[in-house]
């Protein structure tokens, strides 16, 4: 009986303030205290469809404004604080045509008691098409609800095409962090190489300079002349090597006197070991002529001999 007595004096309130007869000052505070939906529309905006509530709205009264799921394609959506404009909405269901997603809005005014207080409820009963899912799209104002409606297999295709992305998003991440440690390794690898290589490098340079205590050396005609071998074995054994010892510091032993046999020389050229680069330079600026400096490979490999000399053609 109270919830009747009370929505006949709201609603009459409504009216008197919808004609003018009630006070501005009245009319202004009933306003301010509730909402009026006056008009429910629906909208495409990028593709996506919005179901458009309009009317006199207080956005800080709608923050309980409730959606809730009767069936497969049908909703409620609850609006505290609220009534119907019997001017603009003068049936209560409103179909849509066949373009719209809805088919049709059943309007229904409730009126609860919560408490001490009397709460006015407008609620539209939504029969959809589809099966979708709503979203009130916020911020609420002071002139429309904006209700977003999403396909439920799009939502969830959306869904499934995010899920992909991030998977493909951190597939590449993972794919950019593997190639990251592999350059890194790389990186290391080719540093450690190069240092390896620099290592070597200073004990082959320290290794030729490095002084040793005798000087086996081998002398080679190769010239095609007689005895071209002897006479330089004479040169420098006696005339020559007290010189050779004392300015290298090392012992001089000739260890070979021969001809060659099919190798012949147009260039006369001296094999060192690596580490008789110094003594084999020293003999080349005694020996009359220019000579070819060679360090003596493992194809030229002969034991005993630190330096060999092969005397060419060009030698006189």
């Amino acid at each position: 009986m109270i919830k009747r007595l009370i929505k006949k004096i709201s609603v009459l309130v409504f009216l008197l303030v919808g004609v003018g007869m009630v006070a501005p000052a009245i009319a202004q505070q009933t306003a301010s205290q509730g909402n009026i939906i006056k008009r429910v529309t629906i909208s495409s905006q990028k593709g996506a469809s919005f179901l458009m509530i309009r009317g006199t709205l207080s956005p800080g009264q709608l923050g309980d404004i409730e959606i809730r799921k009767k069936g497969e394609t049908s909703f409620v959506v609850s609006i505290p604080n609220a009534l119907i404009d019997p001017e603009q909405i003068q049936k209560l269901s409103q179909k849509f045509s066949l373009r719209d997603p809805i088919k049709q809005i059943n309007f229904i005014e409730d009126i609860r008691e919560i408490g001490d207080e009397v709460v006015f409820i407008v609620e539209l009963e939504i029969e959809a098409r589809k099966p979708y899912q709503l979203e009130i799209i916020k911020p609420i104002t002071s002139s429309s609800i904006r209700i977003r409606m999403e396909e439920a297999g799009m939502v969830q295709k959306q869904a499934e095409m995010k899920k992909k992305e991030m998977a493909q998003k951190e597939k590449l991440a993972e794919k950019a962090r593997m190639l990251a440690v592999k350059k890194k390794e790389e990186s290391t690898v080719k540093v450690r190489r190069t240092t390896a290589k620099a290592q070597k490098t200073v004990e082959e340079i320290l290794q030729q300079y490095h002084r040793p205590s005798i000087m086996q050396l081998s002398i080679i005609n190769a010239s095609g002349w007689q005895k071209r071998a002897y006479k330089l074995s004479v040169f420098l054994g006696k005339e020559k090597k007290k010189e050779i010892e004392e300015s290298l510091g090392i012992k001089l032993d000739i260890v070979n006197i021969s001809n060659a046999k099919n190798d012949r020389h147009n260039q006369s050229t001296i094999y060192f070991r690596s580490n008789f680069l110094k003594p084999a330079l020293f003999l080349a600026k005694l020996i009359p002529g220019e000579q070819k400096m060679v360090p003596i490979n493992n194809k030229r490999e002969r034991l005993g001999v630190d330096i060999e000399i092969y005397l060419g053609v060009d030698y006189r």
